[in-house]
């Protein structure tokens, strides 16, 4: 943290010193000799300072040279040229899949790939990019370009790199949005896998997603669009299509989206070209037309969700608007719900009180919460089933065995805003982690160089992060800790969380977690990042991490009749054969449900505990936690992208823009590691080349040609002079400390002047001689070609004649000055009579030339357009003729294969109900009879339990207990039936009839009694403890509260 204090004072200090240039924009010239310099110094380790200005000068020098490449050691960092650059040819591909020294290529993304993919090759360990930067710093640029030297070098199929590239068009609509920072930004962060076999050829791959910015689908700030896909669909799609789901093509129409901009993304596509590659995309999917259909339909909900109001005058009790009849209509339509069942399930809740279930009604501001919880919780169930089909298009079509792997992590850089909230520090805990994996990589990588060369490295040390991650994700006291704690306590709230916080050690010790200026403990607080310090506020947060969705909405939408909608929401279409056995095992589920809440057990009235709670970011710790995984398996590479200014132009570069980025990247941290001890490097070639001045005798260049370069380097070294604490000598090459370099080539230009000097005494007489010799020569000649040009009338004579009297600085002597002066006055008597005769002629010849040019095209324009009418007139016929011949039977085709699909979907429905019916039933007979048997045997061995072995034989098969061998584990179910209600849950009926929980403090939702749900999962985890198999995904994270 020191370290990033020393930051902080030099970014200050530059600032001061650049007041010349306005608002610090770079004034470099491409002439500038520094600025030429410094272009010569791609990698920023081999700099003599790591101060932060010229680090920063630097990497302004490269951009504006469009150098937009510059590495860190190992490190690249790539600077958003915000222009196309023709730097990623096939002929650039070649250059760096080819080169046998990629270390001596000039930096470049390629570079950074094929290191990447060299290793996998040589090494067989799974490799992973990781990308970050601020929005706009051109990530997903740089990412694409990974990519695209992955497939080039790997040999990748033509289908699988079409599916590959195809995928961006659906990722960036469904989870980029214009911000004021970026036209394109992602709001999510991704981990794309590519899958190689034992060829290093890539065969599939897959792709994780992270921390979706739900806010955004209800929440805009002024002059930022929501996702990309709302305004592409409204602009690409067809007048028919948008009447059908009562849109129109301004957005400013639709409250979500009126309060931020509403124009065109910018940059280079439109939304209606996005579209076009949207609908390209799904077709390469073979998405069916109908699939689409409700696609659009479930996306124009989340639109029209946004203009539902509620009566103002109604705060209490909830009410839909009036006005907004029509929009509540559409919305039932698009959702193909019944009528009237959204109103009530968007402002009303049925809660259980005894036996009876009562309608409860919401406030004002709860309905305006749970219209906004659907809108979101669909939209981003809609991005989830979006990546699932890109996952399914991406993955490998044959069955092949991974032999490696190369991940590319393209994640949100470090945000500091004017408000940060519980969205900013999941992504900057998110840097933070990364941040440690990349210090911890470039200290390796220092070490492990004085290593190789024979140099002890135990005095260098460096200092880490830790501190802060452990704060922030600390079993029960960190910051996340705390706040899932705060979501389990009754009546917890923001506040009380925050002040909770202040308890702990590390708010105490004030150092990374302070109290902000202005701030009241109970409304937020500061931590000190590695990239710096932020203010977070609290509100809200505890909402955020429940993210509650209300069950009556969930079972309506699982409901709808949108085969989309119903998907996304766990829905499923129940033949009227399952329903009745659905319906009958709920009986059978009611009858031991109600058994085992009448019977009391040793605990008697006993309230059941708490046994954890999972919010939002649980769920985040845990997708972190997996990537963290697989990135610490893997050898990493690094990517820093910046962005030179702010306004997303090219060709100028803002010195506060890019220092903040200095700052919260890392890199001059890293620098800092990079240079601990002796990081200044020379290869024993150029040691020899640049300092075998200082063996001066021609005994010592002797003994020096003779020695080997190890040998050199101690002879040259010895010869200077210097300190020997201040160098090492490795086996390749020459370590010095920072300083050291300066020094040896500020000796040795000492020594070549000296022998500079006494070369030019001697050489300057001779040469003077020289010179004067050659002068006479040169003025006898000029003075008779002047003379010869005198008498002639060829003007090129005469012209060469007077340039070679001005190369000799003739007209010095008077002489000299007459003659040139009398050729110069004939040469522009001669030159104005040929310009006025050729002015004549070319008169001449145009004025005829424009006469029988005009008669000729005037008849030629008159034949074309003739002809031009006539054919352009049969042309049209004739299309249209065909377009309407090909759209009738493109259409015919269609419904005729739309009927017969549906018909055979309609025969394998009907055939598969009655298979189901069948199997159900003969299943129901084989638990009967296992169910008597197993009796028989308990009661013939005497077994006693607590409850009716019937009631818990029966209540044991709805667990999940296999009764052949999990007789043993009769414990849990006998358990679960004394086991007393637990505390603080409340019983709702969905709007399908269906009963559900929810718990009064978390909100957490359960479709199964709590208790059912509670103890099928100690099942599961102790059949698990046993060694026997458990259907997958039967364990889950979610505990009861």
């Amino acid at each position: 943290m020191k370290a990033i204090g020393r930051n902080m004072k030099r970014a200050v200090s530059y600032k001061k010193k650049d007041k010349a240039s306005p608002r610090g924009i770079s004034t470099l010239s491409k002439g500038n000799d520094s600025s030429s310099e410094l272009l010569s110094m791609p990698d920023l380790t081999t700099l003599d300072s790591i101060e932060p200005e010229l680090v920063l000068t630097v990497l302004k020098n490269r951009h504006v040279k469009d150098a937009i490449y510059t590495t860190n050691g190992s490190v690249l960092i790539a600077v958003n040229p915000y222009k196309k650059l023709d730097i990623y040819a096939t002929e650039d591909l070649e250059q760096y899949r080819s080169s046998l020294a990629l270390e001596k290529e000039p930096p470049h993304v390629f570079a950074v790939s094929a290191a990447g993919y060299r290793a996998m090759v040589a090494s067989g360990q799974s490799q992973a990019f990781i990308i970050s930067g601020e929005s706009g710093a051109g990530k997903t640029e740089t990412a694409n370009r990974l990519l695209q030297f992955l497939r080039h070098a790997s040999n990748a199929g033509s289908d699988l790199e079409r599916r590959l590239a195809g995928s961006a068009p659906l990722t960036e609509a469904f989870g980029c949005a214009k911000t004021v920072r970026n036209d394109n930004s992602s709001r999510f962060g991704k981990f794309l896998t590519l899958q190689f076999d034992a060829a290093s050829t890539i065969q599939g791959a897959s792709m994780a997603t992270y921390l979706l910015e739900k806010s955004r689908v209800t929440h805009i700030g002024a002059g930022e669009r929501s996702y990309h896909i709302f305004y592409s669909m409204m602009r690409g799609l067809t007048d028919a299509t948008l009447t059908s789901l009562n849109l129109t093509r301004e957005p400013k129409s639709f409250s979500y989206f009126a309060r931020g901009a509403t124009g065109q993304p910018g940059g280079n596509r439109t939304d209606e070209e996005l579209h076009a590659e949207i609908t390209t995309a799904f077709n390469d999917m073979a998405v069916s037309d109908e699939w689409l259909s409700y696609l659009w339909q479930a996306l124009a909900m989340v639109i029209h969700l946004g203009n539902v109001s509620f009566d103002p005058n109604l705060p209490d009790i909830s009410k839909v608007d009036d006005s907004c009849a029509d929009i509540i209509s559409s919305l039932e339509k698009l959702a193909g719900l019944e009528p009237e069942t959204l109103a009530v399930g968007l402002t009303k809740l049925r809660i259980k009180v005894g036996s009876e279930y009562i309608q409860k009604n919401m406030s004002r501001t709860a309905a305006i919460d749970t219209r906004d919880a659907l809108a979101k919780a669909l939209y981003s169930k809609l991005f989830d089933l979006i990546i699932e089909k890109i996952k399914e298009a991406i993955q490998g079509t044959n069955k092949f065995k991974v032999a490696a792997t190369i991940g590319v992590v393209d994640i949100f850089g470090f945000e500091i805003f004017e408000s940060n909230s519980l969205e900013q520090i999941c992504i900057n805990f998110t840097n933070e982690k990364l941040q440690g994996l990349f210090t911890a990589k470039v200290f390796k990588e220092t070490i492990n160089a004085y290593l190789e060369e024979g140099i002890d490295a135990s005095g260098i040390t460096f200092s880490d992060n830790a501190d802060i991650i452990d704060m922030i994700e600390k079993p029960k006291t960190g910051v996340l800790a705390v706040l899932s704690e705060e979501c389990r306590v009754p009546k917890g709230n923001d506040a009380s969380f925050t002040e909770k916080l202040y308890l702990q050690s590390y708010a105490k010790e004030k150092k990374l977690f302070t109290q902000g200026k202005g701030q009241r403990t109970s409304d937020g607080f500061t931590i000190a990042h590695f990239a710096g310090k932020v203010m977070y506020s609290t509100k809200g947060w505890l909402l955020k991490n429940k993210d509650p969705l209300s069950g009556d909405l969930e079972s309506l939408m699982q409901s709808s009749s949108n085969e989309v909608v119903r998907q996304v929401f766990g829905g499923v279409v129940e033949s009227v054969a399952m329903s009745a056995l659905k319906e009958a095992s709920m009986a059978r589920l009611s009858e031991a449900s109600t058994k085992r809440l009448s019977t009391k057990g040793a605990r008697g009235n006993a309230k059941f505990k708490s046994t954890g709670f999972k919010g939002v970011v649980t769920s985040f710790q845990r997708d972190l936690g997996e990537l963290m995984k697989v990135v610490q398996a893997s050898e990493l590479h690094f990517v820093r992208c910046f962005k030179p200014n702010d306004e997303k132009k090219p060709g100028y570069a803002v010195d506060d823009v890019l220092m903040r980025q200095l700052l919260t990247s890392g890199v001059l941290d890293a620098l800092r590691v990079a240079r601990t001890g002796y990081p200044d490097r020379m290869d024993f070639d150029e040691v020899y080349s640049a300092f075998h001045v200082f063996c001066k005798d021609v005994e010592e260049k002797q003994t020096l040609r003779e020695a080997d370069k190890v040998g050199r380097a101690n002879k040259i070294m010895a010869a200077a002079a210097l300190p020997k604490s201040e160098y090492k000598v490795g086996k390749t090459r020459l370590f010095m400390k920072p300083g050291f370099k300066a020094k040896l080539r500020s000796a040795a230009a000492a020594i070549t002047a000296e022998a500079a000097l006494k070369l030019t005494r001697v050489a300057r007489g001779h040469v003077a001689r020289i010179v004067a010799r050659n002068e006479r020569k040169a003025l006898k000649a000029t003075r008779e070609r002047l003379e010869a040009a005198l008498l002639s009338e060829d003007i090129p004579s005469m012209h060469e004649a007077i340039a070679s009297a001005v190369e000799i600085n003739y007209t010095r002597l008077p002489s000299g000055k007459a003659i040139v002066k009398a050729v110069e006055e004939k040469v522009r008597e001669l030159e104005r009579a040929a310009a006025e005769k050729a002015a004549e002629e070319a008169r001449l010849k145009a004025e005829a030339e424009a006469k029988e040019k005009a008669e000729i095209e005037a008849a030629a324009a008159a034949a074309a357009a003739a002809a031009a009418a006539a054919a352009k007139e049969a042309e049209e016929a004739a299309k249209a003729l065909e377009k309407k011949k090909a759209a009738e039977a493109a259409e015919k085709e269609r419904l005729a294969l739309e009927a017969k699909r549906k018909e055979e979907e309609a025969q394998q429905q009907v055939d598969m109900e009655e298979r189901i019916t069948e199997l159900e039933l003969q299943q129901l007979e084989l638990d009967e009879a296992l169910r008597n048997k197993k009796e028989s045997e308990l009661r013939a061995n005497g077994k006693k339990f607590k409850v009716p072995i019937p009631d818990l034989l029966e209540f044991a098969m709805y667990l999940g207990l296999n009764l052949e061998e999990d007789m043993d584990l009769l414990w849990v179910v006998e358990e679960a039936l004394i086991a007393p209600n637990p505390a603080d849950w409340e019983e709702r009926e969905s709007a399908s009839g269906e009963p559900y929980y929810v718990h009064k403090v978390t909100e957490q939702l359960l479709w199964q009694h709590p208790l059912d749900y509670k103890y099928q999962q100690k099942f599961f985890r102790e059949r698990q403890k046993l060694g026997r198999p458990v259907p997958e995904g039967a364990i889950e994270d979610t505990e009861v509260s």
